[in-house]
């Protein structure tokens, strides 16, 4: 289930290109937020399968057990989310300029639910909406629960995981 969860993130939600319909690869960081989770975890592997790059996450005490799934020389970055919000948004931003791959537009929030902290549930609005003045466009953000904003400066929906069980999304 938490593989498709991601699935339904990366390729529906946020129309990524996907390695089974168009191989090659997207020179355009992701940040996913709460990689500590199995659906963080799934959004990683299938990142990597479709070749985005580089891949930011952030996470708390899982950093050290998510640190094999990500590849260092590919300038991927693991970010502590326990900083206050304002450094955790700055840390995000630098490591995509660090990438040399301009800014980020896409992101997926994989832990953020409405009881967590609030000072969470607005991480990826900051970190990418602040750039959508850039190019007219406007980030991209799939989110799992429904603490998580997406409005605003990010485009983005929440993951529907109801798909799996009804198959209405076929009908």
């Amino acid at each position: 289930m938490a593989c498709l969860v991601a699935s339904f993130g990366l390729y529906d939600v946020l129309q990524l290109p996907s390695r089974w319909l168009s191989p090659g690869s997207l020179s355009n960081p992701i940040v996913i937020h709460g990689v500590g989770t199995a659906i963080g975890a799934f959004a990683i592997k299938l990142a990597k399968a479709s070749n985005i790059r580089p891949i930011i996450v952030t996470a708390g005490n899982s950093a050290e057990d998510i640190r094999g799934l990500l590849d260092f020389g590919q300038c991927d970055a693991i970010i502590d989310y326990r900083q206050s919000t304002k450094r955790v948004v700055a840390d995000i931003q630098s490591a995509f300029f660090k990438a040399g791959s301009g800014p980020a537009w896409y992101g997926l929030d994989a832990a953020t639910s409405e009881d967590g902290a609030p000072e969470y549930t607005g991480i990826l609005i900051e970190a990418l909406g602040t750039q959508w003045g850039l190019s007219g466009n406007r980030p991209r953000v799939a989110t799992v629960q429904g603490g998580a904003r997406v409005c605003g400066l990010v485009d983005g929906d929440y993951i529907n995981v109801m798909l799996v069980h009804t198959g209405s999304y076929w009908q």
